[in-house]
């Protein structure tokens, strides 16, 4: 059976790749890379333990949750510029097929204040979208 939608959890972006980090850039790249590839581990294992099989669709509608403990203003363009790297891994994983804009459409991206500490961490839900 082929799934159409997927949710994953996934931990936040390290504060190194907040555009108002002040890091040079050997830190950041480092911190994108390793980021990166513990979101595309992360998300393989989702999809291994998931009984159904997972196609990257042709066009994808990508949805981010930034859910945080604290009730601390957040910025949401700091929050979409420390992503990039998550959308990166996401790719590297097979959940989508390519970060383009021709293959993916951002559906919403929001901010959740007030969550329990371990619930912390960015919700992503993609699915396929109207190609």
């Amino acid at each position: 059976m082929v799934m159409n939608k997927i949710e994953l959890h996934l931990p936040f972006p390290p504060r190194e790749l907040s555009p108002n980090a002040r890091v040079d850039w050997f830190t950041r790249s480092r911190a994108a890379k390793d980021y990166r590839l513990s979101i595309s581990y992360l998300a393989v294992d989702v999809l291994n333990s998931t009984q159904k099989h997972w196609v990257p669709p042709a066009k994808a509608v990508i949805s981010l949750t930034f859910q945080y403990h604290l009730r601390r203003k957040r910025d949401y363009d700091n929050c979409i510029a420390s992503a990039i790297p998550l959308v990166n891994g996401l790719v590297d994983a097979g959940v989508l097929l390519a970060d383009d804009s021709e293959h993916l459409e951002f559906g919403g991206i929001s901010i959740e204040s007030g969550h329990q500490k371990q619930n912390e961490g960015v919700r992503v839900r993609v699915e396929k979208g109207e190609t």
